[in-house]
């Protein structure tokens, strides 16, 4: 998976990694949580202790993965100097994670809409809020310079 969230204890990440590498191998729905204790060494109640309960576990997996996307991205935003670079340097980024994170850019893809991942949507949201805010606010210089147009906020998500 990719780098740790804020806060993920090492026992946690292992949860998450070997639950990732569960949910690539035999997909979300036939993955069991005795699956994934047998996976990462846990024991069930260190499982139920951080998750709580298999969507817990399936959305921490989708934040935590998103969370790596994330801090690559903001890592780079800083960089771009012209509208073209952001908008090149934005597309490179996501290229290269998906190349770098296989597992995790599927894992993503593949579960945003899923029952399961609705269990943490509000976290969800508040952790993109923050991202979409600092991307918002790079593409608003551009913008007011003039290198870019100015356009309702949702389509440049499709950027």
């Amino acid at each position: 998976m990719a780098k740790a969230g804020r806060g993920t204890s090492p026992k946690k990440r292992v949860i998450l990694d070997a639950a990732l590498a569960c949910f690539d191998t035999k997909g979300v729905a036939a993955t069991t949580i005795e699956d994934v204790r047998a996976a990462s060494g846990a024991s069930i109640g260190s499982l139920y202790h951080h998750f709580g309960a298999k969507d817990r576990l399936v959305g921490s997996v989708y934040r935590e993965c998103l969370r790596g996307y994330h801090a690559g991205l903001l890592a780079v935003l800083p960089t771009f100097r012209t509208a073209e670079s952001l908008v090149k340097g934005i597309v490179e980024h996501y290229c290269g994670w998906v190349r770098a994170n296989p597992r995790a850019a599927r894992f993503l893809l593949e579960t945003r809409h899923a029952e399961s991942v609705r269990a943490t949507e509000a976290e969800i949201l508040a952790d993109t809020a923050v991202v979409v805010e600092t991307v918002g606010n790079s593409l608003e210089r551009f913008v007011a310079s003039g290198e870019i147009r100015a356009l309702p906020p949702p389509l440049y998500s499709a950027l």
